[in-house]
């Protein structure tokens, strides 16, 4: 299970960075050769930032959200179905979180769970995002998204609350179904977004870092 989450990780994280990669490069440039000066008569700089954030927000949900929700109608309609439980076969009951969904409606499923990645992919790439428009290193701003959910995933386990971490919001079915609950899909999530807020804070109000220098 551990190569599992593993996999699920570099997979996110490795996709979700390069929004961030390719905003770091922008907004250094922009700084350098002063392009701010000429936007800033005609857009505020939280429209033009707000803007930037929507065309990322966007790559990334669909980077995520399509291949996921092409592969589960491959396994659909293109390979044998799976087939839960037979009940003529001897043999363990199929377990899976929201079975009834699974078995009985498995596209409005297999839709709801890849918007759902999609959005996760999103918060990742908004903590890149933050950083990029405060930090200076590149090598922070593209590290840093991977080594949250590492750290996160680690700490929460060690903690015995593995049902808790990002990584199971994301893949609900990397851990038993028994362990999941509704706090499994919002407390992973709301801890990242917490990160990202005291991000913002630190940056802005202690190192009193600008975004951009006119």
């Amino acid at each position: 299970m551990g190569d599992r989450n593993r996999v699920f990780w570099i997979t996110l994280s490795s996709v979700c960075r390069y929004p961030s990669e390719d905003i770091f490069e922008i907004i250094q440039r922009e700084k350098k050769n002063n392009f701010i000066l000429y936007v800033a008569p005609r857009i505020s700089l939280k429209k033009y930032l707000t803007a930037k954030w929507l065309v990322y927000a966007l790559g990334s949900f669909i980077i995520i959200a399509i291949p996921y929700m092409f592969s589960a109608i491959a396994a659909l309609y293109v390979k044998s179905p799976i087939i839960p439980y037979e009940p003529s076969i001897k043999a363990t009951p199929f377990a899976h979180v929201f079975l009834d969904a699974f078995t009985n409606r498995p596209i409005i499923y297999a839709a709801v769970l890849s918007c759902w990645k999609g959005f996760i992919g999103v918060l990742v790439m908004t903590m890149g995002f933050v950083l990029a428009l405060y930090c200076k290193n590149i090598f922070i701003v593209l590290t840093s998204p991977f080594m949250y959910a590492v750290l996160e995933s680690f700490v929460l386990a060690v903690l015995c609350i593995p049902e808790y971490r990002l990584v199971t919001a994301f893949e609900p079915a990397c851990i038993s179904n028994e362990a999941i609950s509704a706090l499994s899909f919002i407390v992973g999530p709301a801890l990242l977004l917490l990160v990202i807020v005291l991000l913002v804070i630190f940056y802005s109000k202690f190192k009193k870092i600008k975004i951009i220098e006119i």
